[in-house]
């Protein structure tokens, strides 16, 4: 479990807290198996302040953290690209202060669904050995699923492409809109 006071954790808190749109639905709408070994940490329903969530726990002897945010729906005449790309600037100009730089960001389809992918290294834990619940890495995700609901992720890691990276990447390839 991460540590509460960990500037990854506090960003991801801090990150989930504060949403986008106005959250109509009580529970997700969209419904994803774990990443295969990961396990579901808790769920949490919408509230006036926080979209509904998930996060998963990598398998036991890893040291990963994934959550999955639903964060309202997508508006059927706007263009994917641009509303994909101004969503995940967004969120991490929100969080970070300061835009990904250009070759950061990263797009991925799925049959069910596109993403964007930026990764932000800790520069305080560059070079240093790994701590357990210091994640080195975070990986911001946004996706439009099915073309229906948009998503924000967050990946926790001690990997900037790794296993984890991996997993989660074929995990969202299984997400679907309900």
């Amino acid at each position: 479990m991460p540590k509460l006071l960990n500037p990854t954790y506090v960003f991801l808190t801090l990150f989930w807290v504060t949403p986008l749109f106005s959250t109509s639905a009580a529970e997700m709408r969209v419904t994803m198996e774990p990443p295969q070994g990961w396990v579901v940490e808790h769920s949490e329903k919408s509230t006036k302040k926080a979209n509904p969530e998930i996060v998963f726990l990598a398998p036991k002897g890893r040291d990963a953290c994934f959550i999955i945010n639903d964060i309202g729906g997508f508006i059927q005449s706007a263009d994917k690209d641009k509303y994909l790309r101004k969503t995940h600037l967004f969120w991490y100009h929100m969080v970070r202060k300061k835009l990904p730089e250009r070759d950061n960001l990263e797009k991925f389809s799925t049959r069910n669904g596109v993403y964007m992918i930026s990764i932000f290294e800790d520069p305080k834990l560059k070079g240093k050995p790994v701590v357990l619940g210091n994640y080195k890495y975070t990986i911001h995700i946004t996706g439009i699923v099915d073309g229906k609901r948009v998503v924000n992720c967050g990946l926790l890691s001690h990997e900037k492409d790794g296993k984890d990276l991996k997993e989660v990447k074929a995990a969202l390839s299984k997400l679907r809109a309900k």
